[in-house]
């Protein structure tokens, strides 16, 4: 109602250049309305949020915020997965897990971060959970985007992956999460384990900062 009055008092008094649309937010914004020329830094993160965050095109072309690997995305509805993914170094060496199902293969230890949870909690609970180790010292390296069908959870979802670096610091015990192991593996080798193109590249480009090739 109070935007309606503001609206309608700037129209009448010739303001209205004052208030525009703010066609950069994606469609399903609660703020995808006509508002003020200056929002609020909470309106504003929410629209940096937003778009950052969802597949948009523009003229045609994907937005390059955040690089895709993988498959480009289809013409279907994709729900939103943000998660966290370490990448854990010790004596030349990379922490990873097994995942026995869906498909047997080896991952970055981590996962989905749950509602009201921070990456960084999410983070610390995925490594613990999938390597029974716990980490110490995390820092954020980058992040990818992919497009993927996720058999645990039954939809097509849009990863929103972000990787950070981190030192493992005590081994707590097994992994409690059923159907994953722990691996040490050879920084040389970690590449060439990872099926997922992101995490691939992603730890290619770290792995460069000590001088490996991966």
């Amino acid at each position: 109602p109070l935007l309606g009055t503001i609206t309608k008092a700037a129209q009448a008094f010739g303001f209205a250049r004052l208030l525009r649309f703010r066609p950069d937010c994606h469609t399903s914004c609660a703020h995808a309305r006509p508002t003020l020329s200056v929002p609020s830094p909470w309106i504003r993160k929410r629209c940096v949020a937003a778009t950052a965050m969802r597949y948009a095109v523009k003229n045609g072309e994907e937005r390059p915020m955040i690089p895709r690997y993988g498959t480009p995305p289809g013409r279907r509805a994709y729900r939103l997965r943000p998660g966290a993914y370490a990448l854990l170094i010790r004596d030349g060496a990379a922490l990873l897990t097994f995942q026995h199902a869906p498909e047997p293969e080896f991952q970055l230890p981590g996962g989905g971060i749950d509602l009201g949870e921070s990456a960084l909690a999410a983070l610390h609970r995925e490594v613990r959970e999938e390597t029974g180790w716990r980490i110490g010292y995390p820092r954020r390296f980058g992040a990818y985007r992919r497009f993927c069908y996720m058999p645990d959870y039954g939809f097509w979802a849009e990863k929103l992956c972000s990787i950070w670096l981190a030192r493992p610091v005590a081994r707590l015990g097994t992994p409690s999460e059923p159907g994953h192991e722990a691996h040490w593996v050879p920084l040389a080798q970690v590449t060439g384990l990872l099926p997922d193109p992101g995490s691939r590249a992603m730890v290619r480009a770290a792995l460069r900062r000590f001088g490996v090739a991966g």
